[in-house]
């Protein structure tokens, strides 16, 4: 094997509480991003909603991409080892680049900075791998070690509808105002 990826197929059930909120679309997303920003020319993905009796599962930052990035880069290391390859050139071999299809079919055609990005890391990474190599020889109580990933999110919704409305109007000052419904915990809809 020359280290390339031929496929992948996952499968993941998510705890959305009593109630629906966007655990459908986390259980949409995720499929969509499970593979990384890796070329995966065989692919299959399911992804479910589970209602359980716990708190609902409602609009939380990453929508499961984060979660599912951290499956798929431990996947990476341990197929890495298995071939003996460096894992820093095992997602050079894999990783999206302009003129590549996604798993959704999507074709990228420019703006895929992967391997760009993995490449100006190759010296950075190859000195902490032998720093952590020597602290390791000369150190029995303490270990460091050296990781690599990568992470791609898609912006805009996934599977439902996420429709909005503003209301505008004038106060008595002549001051416009908004009145809008949307929560700012960071995201930055107050702006």
């Amino acid at each position: 094997a020359d280290g390339r990826v031929t496929g992948m197929v996952f499968a993941g059930d998510f705890n959305t509480g009593a109630y629906a909120s966007w655990g459908p679309t986390v259980a949409n997303r995720v499929p969509v991003h499970a593979s990384g920003p890796y070329a995966t020319p065989n692919y299959r993905a399911e992804g479910r909603a589970i209602h359980t009796n716990g708190p609902i599962s409602g609009a939380f930052r990453g929508f499961g991409v984060p979660q599912a990035t951290i499956m798929q880069e431990t996947l990476y290391d341990e197929l890495a080892e298995k071939l003996g390859l460096d894992r820093l050139e095992f997602r050079l071999k894999n990783c999206l680049r302009n003129g590549s299809e996604t798993v959704t079919g999507q074709r990228l055609e420019a703006g895929v900075g992967i391997a760009e990005c993995l490449e100006a890391l190759r010296p950075h990474w190859a000195r902490a791998l032998v720093d952590a190599e020597l602290f390791n020889a000369g150190s029995s109580t303490k270990k460091r070690g050296v990781g690599v990933a990568s992470c791609w999110y898609g912006c805009g919704n996934t599977s439902l509808p996420n429709p909005s409305t503003i209301r505008v109007g004038i106060s008595a000052e002549g001051d416009v105002v908004l009145h809008q419904g949307a929560v700012d915990i960071g995201q930055g809809s107050n702006t």
